[in-house]
């Protein structure tokens, strides 16, 4: 995902995206452990992903 696409979304959205990007990383966690990952590399992305809705939604909370 983009900033550029996250500073679009709503609060709710942003709730929403964050939770299922923490679900996505756990089960990829989970398959690494078992030894099933198919690209580890995926995991990287998707916190970095997690890490930029975090950084918007606290954005906003600065800017209120």
């Amino acid at each position: 995902m983009k900033s550029k696409e996250l500073r679009q979304k709503s609060p709710a959205d942003l709730d929403r995206a964050e939770a299922e990007l923490s679900e996505a990383i756990f089960r990829l966690k989970i398959k690494r452990q078992v030894g099933q990952t198919p690209n580890p590399a995926k995991i990287g992305a998707l916190r970095t992903d997690r890490a930029r809705v975090k950084t918007i939604r606290h954005e906003r909370a600065q800017a209120e």
